[in-house]
């Protein structure tokens, strides 16, 4: 989660501050807070690959790029 958080703050070329600490969310949301927000999976397709399909966007960052609606020039490092 917070890969993605810092992968979408530098699309959106905005500050990533918001760090919610696990006890707070555990607290509110209980075991579904290590589900959802406090652990991450990495998952990789494998039988569409193997079937010939190309992804447009392969990671995450190429895709947030393509849906920045505000017209701001971005770019990679």
């Amino acid at each position: 989660m917070n890969e993605f958080c810092q992968i979408l703050g530098k699309v959106l070329n905005r500050p990533v501050w918001l760090n919610v600490p696990g006890f707070a969310a555990r607290l509110a949301l209980g075991e579904l807070a290590d589900e959802m927000l406090l652990s991450g999976q990495r998952v990789l397709p494998a039988r569409l690959p193997a079937a010939g399909f190309m992804f447009a966007y392969p990671d995450v960052e190429k895709a947030l790029v393509s849906l920045n609606v505000k017209g701001e020039k971005y770019e990679s490092d």
